[in-house]
């Protein structure tokens, strides 16, 4: 049997099944899982918790003199806050950002482009010597690369991989000495653990086909949901 206790309740706060209260509501206290409503928490908040084990959510109003917030919380640290204006924020959504550390030759081959300087990645998914992303849960993501070089020799192609398959390529075929920037960007489906790396192929060979310094070549992504 469920139990509902509440201090100051009275006989006439159940009327119609509606529990009117001004204090707190607590639905199975004794052990879990339970269903917690409160008026006033830490900081004077009001919240919800629902808690199943040992573990908990809280879904918290937090209100101060410029704005006011609803932070959902596991275990008490804030996982997602929403604004009074609709404004979400989800502090741990995997997210990197890497600049190009060193020049990468063009080679009568595909090469794997690595050795990066990250910048930021939430989550610790990139492997920044690699170069590799490994997804930390199913999802759709987006992945990008801006690319400098100079103008090959021969035929030389970005190419984007999930695990060991080409999924997504873009092609470089100006001649001459000037330098060249090149864009590409992907939204894929990736299960948990899947990998995602960028590919110099080339069917030449020169000194920059990948640029390395300032800042001219990176790459990123992000778990769009």
């Amino acid at each position: 049997m469920t139990t509902i206790t509440n201090t100051g309740v009275t006989t006439t706060d159940l009327t119609s099944n509606t529990l009117e209260t001004a204090g707190n509501i607590l639905i199975n206290t004794t052990g879990n899982p339970s269903l917690t409503v409160k008026t006033s928490g830490a900081g004077n908040n009001p919240f919800v918790r629902i808690q199943a084990d040992t573990n908990y959510w809280d879904l918290q109003s937090l209100f101060s003199n410029t704005n006011d917030e609803l932070d959902f919380r596991y275990n008490g640290t804030s996982k997602m806050m929403m604004t009074k204006d609709g404004v979400i924020t989800k502090p741990n959504q995997p997210s990197f950002h890497a600049n190009k550390n060193g020049h990468l030759a063009e080679a009568n081959a595909t090469n794997q482009i690595q050795s990066w300087t990250t910048v930021h990645d939430i989550g610790s998914n990139f492997n920044a010597t690699t170069g590799v992303f490994t997804a930390p849960v199913a999802g759709v993501y987006f992945f990008a690369m801006n690319w400098m070089h100079n103008n090959p020799a021969g035929d030389m192609q970005l190419h984007g991989k999930k695990n060991s398959s080409v999924v997504i390529k873009a092609n470089q075929t100006a001649a001459g000495a000037t330098w060249n920037q090149d864009y590409l960007a992907a939204v894929y489906q990736m299960s948990a653990n899947d990998t995602w790396s960028w590919h110099l192929y080339s069917t030449g060979t020169s000194t920059y086909g990948v640029y390395g310094s300032g800042t001219f070549t990176s790459c990123n992504g992000y778990l769009i949901g």
